[in-house]
């Protein structure tokens, strides 16, 4: 039995950590015995299936602890964070990562990645994920020492799988020439979307066009721009409502811009939902207001239960929507999602058409497929 290690920042939060719950469920546990290794310490979500390992390279405070044991904790995150910022990062993987693995995948960027780099066992298959435009949002960079780090960390790896065409691109224009930069697309489990689609129907407000929007609430997901072209549409006495699902720490900000803008009776923060496809499902239009993307998870679910896409133009957008064929594509700002919101409450772009481009766009995914496109990545040899 060969053995994999992932790499990841954290187990839950967002479209990568999806991804790889789907892999994992998917994989074949008779012939791989799979470790994951996250950065911070947390419960595992019930995605993951329970013939995982997991291990936590940070621990975490516990409400439990008593004052020795929290100093403890503290000293010891504090010297691994010492070995982090001060020595390469082989140092780091040969101190605190047990075991040889015959794969090591960093299967999210920045601080996973650096780590998984650096192992240096003349044996193991080193595979990265990139999930995002680097080039446009290069969030990465506290990670790692400096810029030139990054990209030798990135020569270290056999293969680096790019989750879009525009991923790949803006990777190979900010690092450099790789050993093997590839476009790989993310499997997503239909059938199971479907299936939690209709494990029940939300509650939704009656006689008003109803728009979702998903995603970690951080700047880059572009809510605080959506909140605002909200509010012009408001005041000119357009009438809709607006559910966002997700957790991070713009709550506060939006919540603040929501009450500001009086649009508390037009704009609903769900928080995180274990299960948000029934409100996806139960929605009119889904909007993806990201500044940056690389080829978002959630539009890829939209389209499989058929509800309308409306996207900005960013990374990965115009792939997955097929160049508007099958979603609205809005300019990257908030002057172009007003006017692609404008235009869906007006009748301009019609319910029923972009319902139709969906539902084919959605045909479009194969799990199978694309889990055979995974797995040949692991099962390569050096």
């Amino acid at each position: 039995m060969k053995k994999v290690a992932f790499f990841v920042n954290s187990l839950s939060g967002g479209g990568a950590e999806k991804i790889l719950q789907t892999l994992l469920n998917r994989w074949n546990g008779d012939q791989w015995e799979v470790v994951i290794y996250s950065i911070k310490k947390e419960d595992v979500p019930s995605g993951y299936p329970r013939n995982v390992s997991v291990r936590f390279l940070f621990d975490a405070l516990r409400d439990g602890d008593g004052p020795w044991g929290r100093l403890w904790v503290k000293v010891r995150n504090g010297l691994k964070l010492l070995v982090y910022r001060h020595f390469p990062p082989s140092v780091f993987h040969r101190l605190f990562i047990r075991g040889t693995y015959d794969v090591e995948a960093a299967f999210i960027e920045g601080y996973a990645t650096r780590i998984a780099g650096g192992s240096t066992h003349a044996g193991t298959r080193k595979l990265a994920w990139v999930h995002i435009d680097l080039a446009a949002n290069h969030w990465t960079l506290p990670a790692y020492r400096n810029a030139e780090e990054e990209k030798a960390v990135y020569r270290c790896f056999d293969t680096v799988a790019c989750v879009s065409r525009n991923v790949r691109e803006s990777l190979l224009e900010l690092m450099g020439p790789l050993q093997d930069a590839r476009v790989v697309y993310n499997p997503v489990d239909v059938p199971r979307i479907r299936d939690k689609a209709v494990e029940y129907v939300p509650e939704r407000p009656d006689g008003k066009v109803l728009f979702c929007a998903s995603g970690r609430l951080v700047p880059q997901k572009g809510f605080d721009r959506l909140v605002t072209a909200c509010r012009y549409l408001a005041q000119e006495g357009f009438s809709f409502h607006l559910w966002i699902l997700g957790e991070g720490p713009e709550r506060e900000t939006l919540e603040a811009m929501i009450k500001e803008g009086n649009l508390q009776d037009r704009i609903t923060l769900l928080g995180h939902r274990e299960n948000p496809y029934p409100y996806v499902k139960a929605a009119d239009w889904l909007v993806c207001s990201s500044r940056s993307e690389g080829y978002s998870t959630v539009i890829s679910e939209s389209l499989i239960l058929g509800t309308p896409v409306m996207a900005t133009l960013c990374s990965g957008v115009p792939e997955q929507l097929r160049d508007g064929e099958f979603g609205l594509i809005a300019e990257n700002h908030v002057l172009g999602l007003y006017r692609a919101l404008e235009d869906i409450l007006t009748g301009k772009a019609d319910y029923r058409d972009y319902c139709g481009r969906a539902l084919r766009g959605g045909s479009r995914f194969d799990l199978d497929g694309q889990m055979s496109a995974v797995k040949r990545l692991f099962e390569e040899t050096r």
